[in-house]
């Protein structure tokens, strides 16, 4: 079995074997570590139950394995709360925009387009239409409604400055 320079050098590092490493990672993932053992080093499976047990105890104890299945518990971690994440900004876009005017007023306007002119239910979707339509003028009316306050750039250009100062100019006649 060919092993790439990469996980040779990893294994190193970390004071473990390459079949060590390996069987770390089958753990991490959720394999049992008896189990792990026999796949990846094709040693064990004749052996005596408390002899693999005691083996495999021994390399699941030492301190590299031991953070190698940290750190790939932690690696998976992030990546599958990245990815449920990713799946509930989804689910909410597909919310929002489903909820918003605009795809309602589309939904009705399907829907009157599929009722028969002049029945009961063409006549309650034309009002339901209206109805968001109104609602939509509405929210833009709120928008209209914003006053804006502009400040002169020099104090004597204020009407509240020469008003003021005509009123001194007064006071002292």
């Amino acid at each position: 079995m060919e092993i790439s320079s990469k996980t040779q050098k990893e294994a190193k590092k970390s004071n473990m074997s390459v079949e060590e490493m390996a069987v770390a990672d089958l753990v991490a993932c959720g394999w049992g570590q008896e189990d792990a053992y026999i796949t990846v080093s094709h040693k064990g499976r004749t052996w005596d139950a408390s002899a693999l047990k005691d083996h495999v105890a021994k390399i699941a104890s030492s301190p590299g394995f031991i953070q190698r299945v940290k750190d790939k518990n932690r690696s998976m971690m992030l990546q599958n709360s990245d990815a449920i994440r990713e799946e509930i900004q989804a689910e909410n876009a597909d919310f929002f925009e489903k909820s918003s005017k605009e795809y309602t007023l589309r939904e009705l306007i399907r829907a009157r387009d599929a009722a028969t002119i002049g029945s009961p239910d063409w006549l309650k979707i034309n009002q339901q239409i209206i109805e968001v339509t109104q609602m939509k003028r509405d929210e833009i009316k709120e928008e209209d409604t914003t006053i804006h306050f502009f400040l002169p750039l020099r104090c004597y250009q204020c009407s509240l400055y020469e008003k003021e100062a005509r009123k001194k100019e007064k006071g002292r006649d």
